[in-house]
């Protein structure tokens, strides 16, 4: 069987709708305000990085650098466009502890931007799993996994770095449809399989100052989508042969 899979990124983004009504301002002392609410006793977020324009805020921290050009690690809260998104770039944190973080950062927007709703989320978690049956990735995916292993190499004059599949489907979640697109690929050690679970879908009815903890319902359904069935599906391949 796989081994647990270990969570790489977590991205959760919200549609929102009036940050433009009347009396709701949308401005960088409302922005700077939010920012030090997150950094507030109990369970501050830790951000330290801010800038702000008319169109765009950012608010975040870089906590390192992967080695091997694996890129920053980092937590980002960006407005844009009527979008609020939350990041975890090389997560230090678990699944539920990202849940609990982007309802404290729900709680404190509708504190501070009270006339807005959410009327869609998307969410995104990416997690590594090992084989424990096959040392190679792209062995596994491609002649395990998908049987075509052995045209790809009579077909290609060099092996594809990268082997993986898509896979979609709908869910309903009370008064909505949640589309889950879930990619499979093998990952650049060779060894890992890497595993993207999104999951896009509107709200209804809204989320506002009443009901934040609303937002963790699709983003469950997204976790427990990827240890689940993906895992489970990949199981039945990661035997010897």
């Amino acid at each position: 069987m796989l081994q647990s899979p270990t969570y790489i990124h977590f991205r959760s983004q919200w549609q929102l709708l009036g940050p433009d009504s009347p009396g709701q301002p949308i401005d960088r002392r409302s922005f700077q305000d939010l920012m030090n609410a997150l950094n507030e006793q109990p369970e501050p977020i830790d951000l330290d990085d801010f800038s702000y324009r008319p169109d765009r805020c950012e608010m975040g921290k870089i906590r390192g650098t992967r080695p091997k050009g694996g890129g920053a690690e980092f937590t980002k809260l960006i407005y844009l466009n009527d979008q609020l998104t939350l990041v975890e770039e090389w997560a230090d944190i678990t699944a539920d502890e990202f849940r609990e973080k982007f309802v404290k950062v729900l709680t404190n927007w509708f504190r501070f931007f009270p006339n807005t709703v959410i009327i869609a989320q998307n969410c995104c978690l990416r997690a590594l799993v090992q084989p424990v049956n096959f040392p190679n990735s792209r062995q596994f995916l491609g002649d395990q996994v998908l049987k075509i292993g052995e045209p790809i190499q009579s077909t290609f004059e060099t092996m594809p770095f990268k082997i993986g599949f898509t896979v979609t489907v709908l869910r309903p979640i009370q008064n909505y449809q949640l589309v889950i697109d879930t990619t499979i690929n093998s990952w650049r050690d060779n060894r890992s399989v890497w595993v993207q679970v999104n999951g896009s879908s509107p709200i209804a009815p809204p989320i506002n100052a009443t009901n934040p903890e609303t937002a963790k319902v699709p983003f469950e359904h997204c976790k427990n989508f990827l240890e689940t069935e993906a895992i489970r599906f990949l199981n039945e391949f990661d035997k010897k042969v």
